[in-house]
């Protein structure tokens, strides 16, 4: 991995690389908005800011001694704080690099801001999603949980794999195991099961219904990977599921959130019926 040319000296103004020295610099944004950041607070917790173990790097704009904007560039391109004139120095670093990312998401207005700029040199987009409420579940659910979700067990890496990858093939497009990713994407779902992150209804043995917790923070988690067998969609189910998963989630983080897809009625209606409220709204530009 090839790091970025910029200087790390902490009084130096405009893009430079953060490294390890410069974690706290982004605590008071993770601290300020706990949900909106919680996919990079998640992934520093986990890595620190070190390149190999982040699987990328985070670059800052600084002003003085003050970071006032941040972007996670991994497999994900993730803005934090980004306003007009410090994503036009993200891009103007970013458009003679070769894309690393798959997926510009965040705050709506944020990944405008870099898309604009970025679409001439990384474009065209394989899919625009420019409107995902983010939800937090903040009110009493309307419908009883399901007592039948419970956390996934590690012994069953095997029956539940199939709808991880069933789910992120609907989602995203395109399979996680293409092009010889299947290990690494085995390894990762692993993780997530081994660390009571995942939930999942079985019915005489058969996965019908599943979630997981795809970023935690004690102050935060955010859900994703919510899947229903196709022979059970459709029968009022999803709405006392994640009812359950927002108890289940709550052992791990205070705040329990997610982010949907605009044009997802069905789902809306769902996360709504068991206690979720709007309180913003991502993009996410897929490639």
């Amino acid at each position: 991995m090839t790091a970025p040319s910029t200087t790390s000296t902490a009084t130096t103004d405009g893009v430079r690389l953060l490294g390890p020295g410069d974690q706290h610099l982004l605590i008071p944004f993770f601290r300020d908005d706990p949900v909106t950041h919680c996919l990079v607070a998640a992934r520093v917790a986990e890595a620190g800011l070190s390149m190999e173990a982040l699987g990328g790097y985070v670059l800052g704009y600084q002003e003085g001694d003050q970071l006032r904007s941040a972007l996670l560039v991994s497999a994900n391109l993730v803005p934090i704080a980004v306003d007009a004139a410090t994503a036009a120095e993200f891009v103007r670093h970013l458009s003679g690099r070769r894309r690393r990312a798959s997926c510009i998401v965040g705050p709506q207005e944020e990944v405008s801001l870099l898309w604009e700029g970025l679409a001439p040199a990384w474009g065209p987009a394989r899919d625009i999603r420019p409107e995902q409420p983010v939800l937090v579940a903040n009110a009493p659910a309307d419908v009883a949980p399901d007592p039948r979700v419970r956390p996934v067990r590690s012994q069953e890496l095997e029956e539940v794999l199939p709808s991880f990858i069933s789910m992120f093939t609907e989602e995203v497009g395109v399979s996680p195991i293409a092009n010889g990713a299947e290990a690494a994407y085995r390894r990762r779902v692993a993780e997530i099961i081994d660390s009571g992150a995942s939930f999942a209804r079985f019915e005489g043995g058969r996965l019908i219904f599943k979630a997981e917790l795809g970023a935690v923070t004690p102050e935060c988690c955010q859900i994703q990977g919510v899947w229903i067998h196709p022979d059970y969609r459709g029968r009022g189910m999803a709405g006392p599921a994640m009812a359950s998963v927002v108890e289940l989630a709550r052992e791990h983080s205070e705040i329990v959130s997610l982010y949907v897809n605009s044009y997802n009625e069905p789902a809306l209606r769902a996360y709504r019926s068991s206690g979720f409220r709007e309180i913003g709204s991502f993009a996410s530009i897929l490639f």
